[in-house]
């Protein structure tokens, strides 16, 4: 799925500092240095790099994303003859769609995928392609919001068989680009040359902050999104967000990792929305149309920033109608890493 594969490349972004004792020109000439430079360097981060993050759900390439997967245990095997790698994974997440209302789920396949990238001097691309399913993605859903989209013989019982079927086995087969530069990363599906880079709502090219998230998405009345987790290393850096709103006013709030990670587990099993269990450490209404830019001055630690469209948590309400006919609220977002 597009959200395992943005994950996935974040393994072989340290190649371009490998590379550096060797000139662009040879990496990029030699398919069997490469392939060692990733069996060396980068399948051993694979694992620990995708449980980093949540990452976004898309329908579409340059759409909003509709939620969110988060991995929680991985496994990967190299075969050096065939150059490929062969990734076990699993996760929760949750998403949303008009008709279901929120989906919560969980995931777990075998994929194997040959890597490729080159070297250039603007970053370094990344390319990943399918080359077989040794396990088809398997969903279990925990939840789904519409009770009859939820009932045995609903017409949109298969929520989960939807999003596996949409977004996994179509997606998968387009392979992706991941692009990364010194300050931050991008990803989308399909196959980008350089100095081509996929779509993103900022340009963040000329920035000296270090980008963890640059992208829109939609967040329907009644729904969140949880973004991160992000870390903050030292006590001289700060998370700064940008954010922009397009339909009702929102609400976003930081909140330390532990208690994002309960809060979205209550989340994706389908509990009553509720505030969060435990501090909210900062937060501000979004009003739409109305560019805003904040940034938290937050101990060193990992923390979620969350998007809420609910009337459970924060200061904001989103309006009152009857069930899928308030339309989402699409928020274009880049959160970056400062110094002080």
């Amino acid at each position: 799925m597009k959200a395992f594969l943005a994950v996935l490349v974040v393994a072989l972004l340290g190649l371009g500092a490998s590379g550096c004792a060797l000139s662009h020109g040879s990496v990029n000439a030699s398919p069997g240095l490469r392939w060692w430079m990733f069996s060396e360097y980068g399948a051993e981060r694979i694992c620990p790099e995708m449980q980093r993050h949540g990452v976004p759900l898309h329908l579409d390439d340059r759409g909003p994303s509709i939620g969110r997967f988060y991995p929680n245990h991985c496994s990967v095997e190299v075969d050096d003859q065939r150059h490929v790698a062969t990734v076990q994974f699993g996760g929760t997440g949750y998403g949303h769609t008009p008709m279901t209302g929120r989906v919560g789920f969980g995931l777990t396949t075998i994929i194997e995928y040959s890597f490729d990238f080159r070297l250039h001097e603007e970053g370094t691309w990344v390319w990943g392609k399918l080359s077989r399913v040794v396990m088809p993605p398997r969903f279990d859903v925990f939840y789904v919001e519409n009770p009859v989209a939820g009932a045995l013989n609903g017409p949109f019982h298969g929520a989960g068989n939807f999003l596996g079927q949409h977004i996994v086995q179509k997606e998968l087969a387009r392979g992706f680009t991941a692009v990364h530069r010194e300050r931050g990363n991008s990803f989308a599906l399909g196959i980008y040359q350089p100095p081509s880079t996929p779509f993103t709502p900022y340009d963040v090219s000329d920035s000296a902050h270090y980008t963890y998230a640059n992208e829109i998405i939609s967040v329907g009345v009644g729904q969140r999104d949880y973004l991160g987790p992000f870390d903050v290393l030292d006590g001289d850096q700060r998370l700064r967000a940008q954010l922009l709103a397009r339909g009702n006013a929102l609400e976003v709030m930081v909140v330390p990792r532990a208690t994002g990670d309960a809060w979205r587990r209550s989340y994706e099993s389908g509990a009553p929305l509720g505030p969060p269990p435990g501090p909210v450490l900062a937060g501000t209404p979004i009003q739409p149309g109305r560019a805003l830019t904040t940034v938290w001055r937050l101990p060193p630690g990992s923390y979620y920033v969350v998007i809420d469209n609910t009337a459970q948590a924060g200061v904001v309400g989103p309006p009152t109608l009857p069930f899928g006919l308030a339309p989402p609220t699409s928020v274009s977002l880049v959160i970056q890493l400062t110094e002080q």
